[in-house]
């Protein structure tokens, strides 16, 4: 019953649920640690006792986020000293002035002593960010795992669609072969395309030969120009001999697709140009196209880009070099990479 209770409960209310739990079952060892060696000791000072030190505990958890900041060894220190300063004087007053105006007494009035009080705190402190830190990295710990399961269950759920899409090319391929050649041709160009944008996410590839990138960008443009009825006018160029280099799967293929999307391809003074070059270490590709008068429908997010700035910040880091020139009448994309 208890159980199914708890499963019904949100996150939230199970986090706090487990805290209470937590905390009780302290102050139930506690009580009878005291208990055995003071008969005296009552319930009133153990709550007197844990609330400072629970505060204690809870706002170390929200000095140590700091650490995961920029600059976070200087924030987080700073963050622990102001905190245990102000500790001390809040639990000077409400050891010396809160509690006996309940009838609760931990430390005699006249018993203080400066030095004596900073040591006990002290040492208190310390064993509740212990105990804070410990909690800490532990959650940490369970909250990566939990992130980690739930992108493989988001990766395996995306991935039924394409694979769906794939076998449903394959299935229709078959079909038109005995119709028509260009559709067939096109649709298995397609079917090799999805084949390869699956098998990219599938093996977790963070970089590919670039002679397999640039044959699915071979695919990408016959595709494109056979939509058009061989009406698009695009100079493409590349090494006969291409170097083994490697880049991130999709990155030519985002460039590209971007100038097919937004770019007028059948001006035959301005055509399509990609131009790729090589060298035992380095890479330089090149695209540029005639910016459509109009613009296409909806507007483009710029994930692509994005992710694509990312990818090669991963896998290059300071050794490329991206650059878009967006002009009224022209958009060229640079990239160049040293390996």
């Amino acid at each position: 019953m208890v159980p199914q209770l708890v499963r019904k409960l949100s996150d939230n209310a199970q986090f706090t649920l487990m805290h209470i739990c937590g905390w009780i079952a302290y102050a139930v060892y506690l009580m009878m640690l005291n208990h055995i060696g003071d008969q005296s000791f009552q319930l009133g000072h153990l709550i007197g006792y844990l609330i400072p030190f629970i505060a204690v505990f809870y706002t170390s958890l929200y000095c140590l986020r700091f650490f995961n900041k920029k600059h976070g060894l200087l924030l987080g220190s700073a963050a622990l000293v102001i905190m245990f300063a102000i500790i001390c004087l809040v639990v000077y007053v409400y050891v010396y002035t809160i509690l006996p105006a309940f009838g609760v007494r931990l430390y005699l009035t006249n018993s203080f002593h400066l030095g004596q009080f900073v040591r006990n705190i002290l040492e208190y402190t310390v064993r509740f960010f212990i105990f804070a830190l410990l909690y800490f990295f532990i959650q940490n710990y369970y909250r990566k795992k939990l992130l980690q399961a739930k992108s493989e269950i988001a990766l395996l759920r995306a991935q039924i669609q394409p694979h769906f899409l794939y076998n449903t090319l394959n299935v229709f391929y078959s079909q038109a072969q005995s119709l028509n050649n260009d559709l067939a041709d096109n649709i298995h160009r397609l079917s090799r395309i999805m084949r390869y944008t699956l098998e990219q996410a599938e093996l977790n590839n963070e970089t590919v030969l670039l002679r397999q990138e640039l044959k699915q960008l071979q695919f990408l443009i016959e595709i494109n120009q056979a939509r058009f009825s061989h009406g698009l006018f695009i100079t493409y160029e590349f090494n006969d001999d291409i170097e083994d280099l490697c880049i991130p799967p999709l990155s030519l293929m985002t460039l590209v697709e971007n100038a097919f999307k937004h770019g007028d391809l059948k001006d035959e003074a301005m055509p399509l140009t990609i131009a790729v070059t090589t060298s035992p270490n380095h890479l330089h590709f090149y695209c540029s196209n005639k910016k459509r008068s109009r613009p296409v429908y909806g507007t483009s997010s710029g994930v692509g880009m994005s992710n694509l700035k990312k990818r090669l910040d991963y896998s290059f880091k300071d050794r490329y070099k991206l650059v878009v020139t967006n002009e009224p009448a022209q958009y060229t994309v640079s990239l160049t990479i040293n390996y």
